[in-house]
């Protein structure tokens, strides 16, 4: 199965998403002063790139890690080798990227990357760590070592929305943690090597246009880095088969939406993006939203163990 919370965001937004590359680097011990040290990817959910389903892992047996496509950019100017470490790390039970270490590799880089050594040309870096999962969510640490001439970069993908505190500077591009597969982190040399945890936050821009960690506004200019996980499970046909089958419609939405295939399903409950529960109903086909404000909504739809997340967006 692909994985890949990029391109789930990017089908759900479209033209409210982009990417950019954001450089990645420590010299030898000395850091420049924008860039990010290492990045974080947690893989904690199995969610298909159109949104049909997801899947927490710990509905999954035996799973297991094949390969990774992680999306870059890398050009060389020096005449020195540069080095990526990739590090595997559990996660904590919230899932934030703290845990201990399961597994590290090196990719050494003796010519660039990027096509015509070009950082403009990306380039995806195909990485297979074969490892059992089980029914654990995991994590990936990638490190950059290399001259200050030559440069590492990530592809990551954010949405566009307007200041929730209502900036009176230029608009800017930024991502909201709290939504979706918010699922990469970051090391961010100007300030103090802060990683998010269970008991705060993520790196925010706020309206000063200054990186810093500012829960207020809840806002992180990278939501999702451009990675592709494979994974492999012998449980995951049957259940990606009735899994599929489940969708709400119409989306967006007014005051009905419509579950067909739920009937014989226990719990269907109704989220906002703070995470509060609206409404939990049994068994429904179809549910009154007339109540329901305009915005963005979770369902999620729950059958013994497994639970399946839908985003409803009502609009009027």
């Amino acid at each position: 199965m692909l994985i890949n919370y990029d391109l789930s965001d990017e089908a759900f937004w479209g033209l409210n998403y982009q990417r950019a590359l954001f450089p990645l680097h420590r010299s030898y011990g000395t850091l420049p002063g924008q860039n990010i040290v290492y990045a974080l990817y947690t893989l904690d959910t199995l969610v298909t790139t159109d949104n049909s389903y997801t899947l927490p892992f710990s509905n999954v047996n035996g799973l297991i890690l094949d390969s990774m496509d992680i999306e870059l950019a890398h050009v060389k100017h020096s005449g020195a080798n540069d080095t990526i470490f990739l590090t595997l790390l559990s996660l904590d039970t919230v899932n934030f990227p703290d845990g201990p270490t399961m597994f590290t590799d090196t990719v050494v880089l003796t010519t660039p990357l990027s096509p015509g050594n070009l950082i403009s040309n990306t380039y995806s870096l195909k990485w297979k760590p074969n490892i059992p999962m089980n029914d654990e969510p995991i994590g990936l640490k990638i490190e950059f070592v290399g001259s200050l001439v030559d440069t590492l970069a990530l592809m990551g993908g954010y949405g566009i929305f307007p200041a929730p505190n209502s900036c009176t500077d230029s608009s800017w591009d930024k991502a909201r943690k709290s939504f979706y597969y918010s699922n990469s982190y970051a090391y961010w040399s100007n300030y103090n090597l802060i990683l998010p945890t269970n008991m705060g936050s993520d790196l925010f821009y706020n309206c000063d246009t200054v990186i810093t960690k500012d829960t207020s506004d809840s806002e992180s200019y990278i939501q999702n880095w451009s990675i592709t996980s494979y994974v492999s499970a012998p449980e995951i046909g049957i259940e990606e088969e009735a899994l599929q089958q489940l969708t709400i419609y119409p989306n967006p939405a007014n005051n009905i939406v419509y579950l067909p295939g739920v009937s014989d399903l226990g719990v269907v409950s109704i989220y906002d993006l703070s995470g509060s529960c609206i409404k939990t109903l049994q068994a429904a086909t179809f549910i009154d939203i007339s109540d329901l404000n305009k915005g963005i909504y979770i369902f999620a739809i729950t059958h013994e163990k497994t639970s399946v997340y839908k985003k409803l967006v009502i609009q009027r």
